[in-house]
């Protein structure tokens, strides 16, 4: 664990920025070079816009294939200042490894890498064939995986994909998921006069601040229901089994509340909490830009406006529909002055069903790790534009795993990952490939 704790700290201290692309070239190459130590078979093939690290454990041809898929880019680590060490300066404090990429994705994906070393030195060959493929763009929205994915079938073709990322459920418990929403970025422009003018002038100009809210108002109502319409068009209707699945899993609202410091859980008070998040759609307003909030006041009259609209779909609702409807809406609702509306990104939402065949080593791999039932989420709440690429568009059944705990506060400060975390997650790898060795499926 020494060892493995120094090479991971190396990784961490590689910036990895997809949305700058600070360090991501240089980031392939280290990542390349230690699979490379390994005993994987590894290249780097060059991507739209980075690099992907392809690595390969061939033993039989007769023999399953696991696909093991992971990102090694990172999240902007601002604010700077809000961390407690240096985001690429990683250290430990009391059981915890701290750093950008630390569980995100990191050090989840070196778990695998570690756990294939483990078959190769100690065994001699794990008992199926490994793939591997590490994006550096995922945290941007994985804008050239699926050109990647589909030009290279050979390299991802796999009887199953495998992954480990995000934290695990509230509860400690050991968390297998099988499936994500889909992701409608939209910018709203909206510019009521030519240019902005002194507040003199407030009760005969328009304000485009106040315009884009009543435009926002007349999108959401105030229980979050989304009044574009067809948009619930396409929803899927959990199957009897995901209802069962969710029922089992330990209820979270009162933690969630206390985290947040909210008094009541969002959205419809008759949809329970786990429905909201794996099979409602929802349309959020992510971000308003406009006027002036510095040191004391401008007293002006804006004239421009931006919003970011955030959408999350679920099963079997299709983004460019959803882009479509909301335009026409948009064009019906608006008042007299001038709307921009673009579409900055879409993924569709994508799952393998809890009864898949390829399922059941997954879920018998993590039993017998913990003697304990994995907590199943069908979805979650998040987007992951691979998993629609693996599972929709190649047919690759696709689960996914979570080795870091629930506070290792992803994408923010201070992101860390528990060392037993980590050793757990390892561990865990090698006990998923064995089971899958083992697989008639």
């Amino acid at each position: 664990m020494s060892r493995f704790l120094d090479e991971l700290f190396i990784l961490i201290r590689q910036p990895s920025v997809s949305a700058t692309g600070e360090g991501v070239p240089q980031c392939a190459k280290l990542l390349g070079d230690m699979m490379r130590e390994t005993g994987i078979n590894t290249e780097i093939v060059e991507g739209k816009p980075y690099p992907f690290v392809c690595g390969s454990v061939q033993t039989q041809p007769h023999h399953k294939t696991l696909l093991v898929y992971g990102h090694y880019d990172v999240q902007p680590p601002e604010p700077l200042e809000a961390w407690k060490s240096p985001p690429y300066a990683p250290e430990i404090r009391d059981g915890r490894i701290y750093g950008r990429g630390s569980g995100d994705n990191k050090g989840q994906l070196f778990a695998h890498i570690k756990a294939t070393e483990f078959w190769l030195r100690e065994i001699g060959h794990p008992p199926i064939n490994l793939k591997f493929v590490f994006e550096g763009g995922e945290e941007s929205g994985s804008p050239g995986f699926e050109e990647f994915a589909l030009s290279h079938r050979d390299q991802v073709a796999a009887d199953a994909c495998y992954a480990a990322d995000g934290p695990m459920h509230e509860s400690g418990r050991p968390t297998l998921f099988f499936g994500v929403r889909g992701m409608l970025y939209v910018r709203l422009t909206v510019r009521v006069s030519r240019r902005d003018a002194h507040s003199a002038y407030a009760s005969v100009l328009p304000n485009a601040a106040l315009e884009l809210c009543h435009l926002v108002s007349k999108l959401i109502d105030s229980s979050g229901r989304v009044k574009v319409p067809g948009f619930y068009d396409g929803v899927r209707s959990p199957s009897q089994l995901e209802r069962e699945a969710i029922a089992r899993i330990p209820p979270v609202e009162d933690e969630v509340k206390r985290e947040f410091g909210i008094k009541a859980i969002a959205g419809d008070p008759n949809v329970g909490y786990y429905e909201k998040l794996m099979f409602t759609p929802v349309m959020d307003l992510e971000a308003i830009h406009v006027g002036y909030l510095g040191v004391g006041h401008k007293a002006a009259v804006p004239s421009s406006a931006k919003a970011m609209l955030n959408i999350r779909m679920v099963a079997d609702q299709d983004p460019d529909q959803i882009y479509r409807s909301l335009v026409r809406a948009l064009e019906a609702v608006k008042g007299d002055y001038e709307l921009t509306v673009e579409k900055i990104g879409s993924s569709p939402p994508s799952r393998t069903p809890l009864d898949h065949p390829a399922a059941r080593p997954f879920i018998d791999a993590t039993r017998a790790m913990d003697g304990d039932d994995p907590i199943l989420l069908p979805s979650i709440g998040a987007g992951c534009h691979a998993n629609h690429v693996l599972t929709r568009l190649l047919g690759i059944p696709t689960v996914w795993a979570a080795y870091a705990q629930p506070d290792e506060a992803n994408h923010a400060p201070n992101e860390n990952l528990r060392l037993d975390h980590f050793r757990r997650g390892i561990l865990a790898s090698v006990s998923v490939i064995d089971t899958f060795g083992r697989w008639q499926g």
